[in-house]
């Protein structure tokens, strides 16, 4: 345009805009361990500008990255903080210029990592529990992790936060874990790529010392013939082995003769005589905890006469 008296505007020329489309080389680390955490991805290419925008995409669904969670270090290089979670999985990443042109997807692995327990709850039962449900805390299992138990898988159920992340385990302790005291050594297994096998989380299980409350029938009226007696208790788990003691005499019902019902309730098929007479029962755990004795009495039945000739 030139200014009067004359002048005028002229003809347009057109200036071509060249730009040029930026392109994704590489990610970085490869392969990237997941995390249900915040980390660092750092993709590599040209002609990145800055003010370049990040786009992952895992599937069909698409992650922006904000602005504040992205840092341009060159037209070469830029780096990104997410959080990807734990799965083994193969995203995809794209950068957007500020013009918005795009480079093509470039896709990178993310591989499960080895998996930690934080803790267990509960860590312990009493010995002669049944089966309980254990929660495995965990900041790196993912939804196809797998609680064990001595080495044995369980039925595992995945806690997943509604973005999609794991944030712990829950799983079945059977009662054939917990029939005698001592430690149950629980771990996670993550299959990958990646993943792997947890150190080993001990969950106790806890002595506790038997107690009988009463015996039936009572009072009971003895036979030389066998019959059934029945010990009420608490923390008589399976396994257990019932004594019987007539004055310095102890004598120990064989497991044959020995009908576990449940924790508080065991059936022994015994011939204790026809003498009436106090007799002392106690119960013996698989590992050796014995509870006090119980005394009960046997009745000298009515006597019968056999039939005459």
């Amino acid at each position: 345009y030139s200014p009067g008296p004359g002048g005028g505007t002229s003809t347009a020329v057109n200036f071509t805009d060249n730009s040029v489309t930026p392109s994704l080389i590489s990610a970085s680390p490869s392969p990237f361990v997941g995390a249900n955490s915040a980390q660092t991805l750092t993709l590599n290419g040209a002609n990145i500008p800055s003010g370049s925008t990040v786009k992952l995409r895992l599937g069909s669904t698409t992650y922006t990255i904000s602005s504040g969670n992205t840092t341009w270090i060159s037209t070469s290089q830029i780096q990104v903080t997410v959080t990807l979670g734990a799965d083994p999985a193969t995203w995809y990443a794209s950068v957007v210029t500020p013009g918005g042109v795009s480079s093509s997807e470039l896709a990178f692995q993310v591989n499960a990592p080895v998996p930690t327990i934080s803790s267990l709850s509960p860590n312990s039962a009493n010995a002669g529990s049944g089966s309980l449900t254990i929660t495995v805390n965990t900041p790196n299992a993912h939804a196809l992790s797998v609680v064990r138990a001595n080495g044995n898988n369980l039925a595992t159920t995945a806690t997943v936060s509604a973005g999609g992340i794991t944030t712990g385990l829950t799983a079945t302790l059977p009662a054939s874990y917990l029939t005698a005291a001592g430690t149950v050594p629980i771990t996670i297994y993550s299959p990958g790529p990646g993943g792997g096998t947890s150190t080993a989380v001990n969950f106790t299980v806890n002595t506790v010392a038997p107690s009988i409350s009463s015996v039936s029938p009572s009072p009971m009226v003895g036979a030389n013939v066998p019959q059934t007696i029945t010990i009420n208790g608490l923390n008589m788990p399976n396994g257990s082995t019932l004594k019987l003691r007539l004055g310095s005499t102890t004598y120990t019902i064989s497991s044959g003769n020995t009908t576990w019902i449940s924790t508080s309730q065991i059936q022994a098929t015994v011939t204790l005589g026809a003498d009436p007479a106090t007799w002392y029962v106690s119960v013996v755990t698989p590992d050796g905890v014995a509870s006090s004795e119980l005394a009960f009495t046997v009745n000298a039945p009515v006597p019968t006469l056999g039939a005459g000739r």
